[in-house]
């Protein structure tokens, strides 16, 4: 069962620079949640039928699957209904080059201040991907250059083995939460570029 709102108020906007918040604040967006197994699942969508493309972003939390490999083995029994803190999982503290952000991440209860089941996290484990080497679809990889929290070393020896066009751009001065120029900004420009190609 699905259910739907809309955000009229997004704490993380202000962290943008100003002459950015008035843009982010115009395209609120619609929350779509479900249920799945004993998860709360979140699509955040800004709906523009006029637009001449669309965009998905995705953000994954399998980067690290041999620092999760140990709790698989615990998935196939009763454990993996165990919630765990993120904060176990992750350094929220690197989540941003902005101390009072990565307080917000942290204290966030659909984020860092959540409680995750074990089992959900060790299915990034157990899903199986296609091999990149056999990916045909051009591929642009935006990483934030300041990234403390996932190195651009992850994000580049995964696009190195794709098999497709791949570009790289280092989101200049942006840390993982990309809210600073000029990356920002280059993000921005990344995104229209992709778009105008469809």
């Amino acid at each position: 069962m699905s259910s739907r709102a809309t955000v009229t108020e997004n704490l993380y906007a202000r962290f943008l620079p100003e002459a950015r918040q008035e843009i982010a604040a115009a395209f609120p967006p619609e929350i779509t949640c479900w249920r799945w197994r004993e998860h709360e699942i979140r699509i955040l969508r800004a709906r523009r039928p006029e637009s001449a493309a669309r965009v998905l972003v995705v953000h994954g939390a399998g980067a690290h699957g041999e620092a999760l490999w140990p709790l698989a083995t615990l998935a196939a029994g009763p454990i993996s209904r165990i919630k765990i803190p993120m904060h176990w999982l992750a350094n929220l503290s690197k989540m941003s080059r902005d101390p009072e952000l990565s307080r917000l991440c942290a204290s966030d209860p659909q984020g860092g201040a959540t409680r995750v089941p074990i089992g959900f996290l060790t299915s990034f484990l157990q899903f199986r991907h296609a091999r990149p080497e056999y990916s045909r679809t051009p591929v642009a990889l935006l990483h934030p250059a300041e990234d403390a929290w996932t190195p651009p070393s992850l994000s580049t020896r995964f696009l190195e083995r794709i098999g497709a066009p791949t570009e790289l751009i280092m989101l200049r001065e942006c840390g993982h939460f990309p809210v600073e120029e000029p990356g920002l900004g280059e993000l921005i420009a990344a995104v229209s570029k992709a778009a105008s190609r469809t």
